[in-house]
């Protein structure tokens, strides 16, 4: 009997199960980010064919794809996608993200454990999020991107900087090693 529930289970959950035409994130007044670690693109020939066509159909305005091995064709796939363009990062952030909280509800929704939650107070961070936020409105126009734009100084009070503690550890770890070594 057990087993006959199990696959009754599994045929009811596949037929109600989303497809990619179904999915909806969203609205025009909300910012929509999509973190993928897409392991070590691309993986085979076909994998390019597969992300373009999630990436069309989930239509965030933000996707952060992590391990990607060679850039190339990830530039191809967002170039047949139109009102995205890539950007990269030229330096190892080991993790470090900022999240837009304008209702100050993240920290009580987040497994804090490993993590650093702080306010945006370092100026290379402020410079580096303005000039994400930036890219991504001349990208989308999005119309929250511009409203975080005009009142910059009042919105940067509503980012969180997630930076994890090992990583942070880490450099600090690094930054000794220096100031012996000099």
């Amino acid at each position: 009997m057990n087993k006959l529930i199990l696959i009754f289970f599994l045929f009811t959950h596949l037929l109600n199960a989303q497809i990619l035409d179904d999915l909806e994130f969203g609205t025009d007044t909300t910012l929509d980010i999509v973190s993928w670690n897409i392991e070590w693109f691309p993986k085979n020939s076909s994998t390019s064919n597969y992300v373009e066509e999630i990436l069309r159909n989930l239509n965030a305005d933000i996707y952060a794809l992590q391990e990607i091995e060679d850039t190339i064709p990830l530039k191809q796939v967002v170039s047949n996608i139109s009102g995205y363009e890539t950007y990269f990062k030229r330096s190892y952030y080991g993790g470090l993200a900022y999240v837009y909280d304008p209702d100050k509800k993240f920290s009580k929704k987040c497994n804090k454990e490993g993590l650093n939650l702080d306010p945006v107070t370092i100026k290379k961070d402020i410079n580096d999020l303005r000039q994400l936020i930036e890219n991504h409105y001349n990208t989308t126009l999005s119309p929250l991107a511009q409203h975080i734009l005009e009142k910059w100084e009042s919105s940067l009070n509503h980012f969180v900087r997630v930076f994890p503690e090992e990583y942070k550890q880490a450099l600090i770890r690094l930054e000794k090693e220096n100031l012996v070594k000099k």
